[in-house]
């Protein structure tokens, strides 16, 4: 009897412990409801959006990057003359009959020893037409120069001689001033190299803008004294000279030209030649008069396509 009362106990202990442990799962249970419902899966939803459109915009941003650093390593990293990339020259020739190169010429130191008068210059470039060989090149061939100004003002000032800078300032005169009519002889020429005697004769004056600056452009000559105006005794030349922007260089073309206007130095008859004997002055201010009516295309090759030529000329440096 009393070990069934003793069972009957326990057992009412085991629903009372039995029934604690519900409740207390059923707390439990009640606490881990908002569980089911994760935050995980949107950030996960976001990152895989996001790699997608991060990727391409990466991809398209270093494309021209690289492209770009390499076309300027090309230029900087290429051979350089007087501190120009020789890779930087552009020009179009508009058609003349010639090949054209450009080439670094090496320092002449000034010499005052060998007529017609001084000559030197500073480390420059040329571009040479026809005759791409600096080496082969003949005095009446095509040609431009681009020299920089400060270091041929100074070989020829260490040597006592003005005659350069001289020049070089009434050139930058004469683009400030713009003065009309352009005089019709005594033009600011240089290199000294190109300038075989006096500029006697200078026509079809015109200023002109072009890619690598301002400039003056004419058709002249130089002569050591009195002849007639012909076309090939001296020989006539479409001549430009210019400053780059900077006035770092300056830019000198020489191109031979021709008019039927004018006789060859063969076939001048003796009247002409007395006339230039017997007033030289006279006879020189006619042939200026005369040879600045005709136009642009009296001459060959045209003074517009040799203006084009010239207007095309670009560098860096």
């Amino acid at each position: 009897m009393g070990g069934s009362q003793l069972t009957g106990r326990q057992h009412l202990k085991a629903l009372m412990l039995a029934t604690t442990v519900v409740l207390l799962l059923a707390a439990c249970g009640a606490d881990a409801t908002p569980t089911p419902i994760p935050p995980a899966p949107t950030p996960t939803t976001v990152e895989v959006q996001a790699t997608p459109t991060t990727a391409p915009t990466l991809t398209l941003e270093a494309t021209p990057t690289e492209a770009v650093t390499a076309t300027v390593g090309r230029i900087a990293g290429g051979p350089r003359c007087a501190g120009i990339a020789l890779s930087s020259i552009q020009i179009d020739t508009m058609g003349l009959p010639y090949p054209w190169q450009p080439n670094c010429l090496e320092a002449t130191p000034y010499d005052r020893s060998q007529p017609p008068g001084p000559k030197g210059l500073p480390q420059h470039l040329q571009i040479n037409f026809g005759n791409v060989d600096p080496a082969n090149v003949k005095p009446n061939d095509p040609i431009i120069y681009i020299i920089p100004v400060a270091e041929y003002k100074k070989l020829w000032d260490d040597s006592s001689d003005p005659a350069v800078s001289n020049s070089l300032d009434k050139l930058s005169m004469m683009l400030k001033d713009k003065p009309e009519p352009i005089p019709t002889s005594g033009m600011p020429v240089l290199p000294y190299e190109r300038v075989p005697g006096r500029n006697d004769l200078s026509v079809q004056g015109k200023y002109l803008e072009v890619e690598s600056g301002t400039g003056v452009r004419f058709v002249g000559r130089f002569a050591q004294s009195p002849v007639p105006v012909t076309n090939d005794n001296p020989q006539l030349f479409y001549i430009y000279q210019g400053y780059t922007p900077d006035n770092k260089y300056l830019v000198s073309f020489f191109y031979p030209v021709s008019t039927e206007a004018l006789p060859m130095a063969a076939t001048v008859n003796e009247a002409e030649r007395a006339q230039v004997d017997s007033d030289p002055t006279a006879y020189m201010q006619s042939k200026a008069q005369q040879l600045n009516a005709l136009s642009d295309s009296d001459w060959s090759p045209p003074l517009s396509q040799l203006d084009a030529v010239i207007k095309s000329l670009q560098f860096g440096d």
